[in-house]
Formats: structure tokens, sequence, C-alpha cells
């Protein structure tokens, strides 16, 4: 097991799917930040926690992690980011392969920032993923 399983995993998926490829204009998933540089919209990955599961005799068999997976916009509308992120939970929504037994929508969040005059917009979802061990 890798600490980077998940990590790899929702980078991997995210980016082989054509759908959210077209809708992105072909951006890279950035994990955590996004380089200045980077083209509007664009999918960000962070991980918020990851608990051990053990067994009766303390054994980790797994690793429940979840993570933010959002789109983010420049711009003062949420609408262009609404069908990255109902793609995003299509691929990702009860998926699992290469170390990760499955993975599952959880909460939606939203939020706008401002930076020097300009309106960036986050919309997206945590998910919760199990990652074997």
């Amino acid at each position: 097991m890798s600490i980077l399983n998940a990590d790899n995993w929702l980078c991997n998926v995210l980016e082989g799917d054509a759908t959210l490829q077209a809708l992105t204009n072909n951006q890279q998933v950035y994990q955590d930040t996004a380089p200045k540089s980077a083209a509007y919209p664009f999918i960000s990955i962070q991980m918020v926690n990851g608990l051990p599961v053990q067994n009766a005799t303390a054994d980790k068999i797994m690793t429940d992690e979840v993570w933010i997976v959002k789109a983010v916009g420049k711009g003062d509308d949420y609408t262009p980011l609404a069908p990255i992120v109902d793609r995003i939970g299509q691929v990702l929504h009860k998926a699992s392969g290469a170390g990760v037994i499955g993975c599952a929508e959880e909460d939606v969040f939203r939020y706008s920032e401002e930076e020097q005059g300009e309106i960036f917009k986050h919309l997206g979802h945590y998910y919760r993923i199990a990652v074997g061990n």
C-alpha cells in the first residue's frame, strides 16, 4: 500500500475521463493548490483526513479517507462549474480500482473568495474513499 493510493487514483480517474477533459479544456487535476498560471475552470483535490480501520486484533485493514474534490472557476457564477461537478460525481461515486476499495460521494459545498479584485468560485463534494492496506 502506498500513502498516495487515493491521490494517484483520483488523478488517473479524473484526468482519464474524456468528458471531464472537454469540460475543463484538458486541464490537469491539481493537488491542494494550482499554479497562478492555471487556466479556469480546473479540478482540485485535497485530502481532509484519513483514519486507519482495524480488525478485532488491531491489524490495519484499510484507511478511511475523506477528500475534497471540487471545480474552481473565475468569475461570479457557479453555473459553469455545475456540469463539471455533476460529471465528477458520475465518475467517482461507487467507483474503485488501483488500491481503492470504494468511493462514495458525501456532502456538497460551495464558496467564493476574492483575491486582488478577482472573484473565484469553488463547487464540489466531499468523497469518502476506502483505501486498501
